[in-house]
């Protein structure tokens, strides 16, 4: 007895619906795959935005503060060594010229505690090799951390000039807190201020701020610095 086989035929119809679908599952994960990444772009687009604003506001306000230290030592220089009095945010003044200074050219703030006047200077030595930048009409800024009791904005600026030359140039130990409190922590960024080496002078996580970390390998970091 031989065994019947059967064999079963699809109308066209069915294969064309099945075609079809299968087209469509393909186009819609094309679309789907390609709407994914404009929207990934989108927003990675709009937090670079929402970035750029928040550092450009930032860079502005921290401009203004630094321009009002200068301000600042421009005017501790321009009166009589005796007359001196310092800010209660300066802990220490001390003005360099090319030439002889008549009197006393530092002056520590009496508000400062314990630190100890040697410790200021020292501090400036260590900043000594950035005095050509100054004399060559550049603001100098860092930090002091790790050189004293606590951290501490080492400002470097001219302060006159004659004949078109800086003839005299002013250190200053400012205190943080001003700076501090304008880096405060927000929910999604993290917006710090660092040296020309990358050292933190101001950051918000303060711990770093009272350590001035060293930032410089920090991918972000060292493209900015380059």
């Amino acid at each position: 007895m031989k065994s019947l086989k059967t064999k079963f035929f699809l109308p066209i119809v069915f294969k064309l619906v099945f075609l079809t679908s299968l087209l469509v599952i393909a186009v819609s994960l094309i679309l789907a795959k390609q709407n994914t990444e404009l929207f990934e772009q989108i927003s990675t687009d709009r937090e670079e935005s929402t970035a750029e604003i928040l550092t450009s506001s930032k860079a502005l306000e921290v401009e203004a503060i630094i321009e009002s230290y200068v301000e600042k030592l421009t005017s501790l220089a321009s009166v009589r060594d005796t007359d001196r009095t310092l800010p209660m945010d300066m802990a220490y003044f001390k003005m360099e010229s090319n030439g002889p200074l008549d009197a006393s050219n530092e002056l520590t703030n009496s508000n400062v505690g314990d630190q100890p006047t040697a410790d200021f200077r020292k501090t400036v030595e260590s900043f000594r090799a950035h005095t050509s930048e100054i004399q060559a009409g550049e603001i100098f800024l860092s930090t002091s951390a790790n050189l004293t009791e606590q951290p501490y904005l080492v400002i470097g600026a001219p302060v006159a000039k004659e004949s078109g030359t800086v003839s005299h140039w002013a250190w200053a130990l400012i205190k943080l807190d001003r700076l501090q409190s304008s880096f405060q922590m927000t929910k999604n960024y993290s917006v710090y201020l660092v040296d020309k080496k990358g050292r933190v002078i101001v950051h918000p996580d303060e711990r770093k701020t009272l350590s001035g970390v060293d930032l410089s390998k920090n991918k972000l970091v060292g493209q900015m610095l380059k």
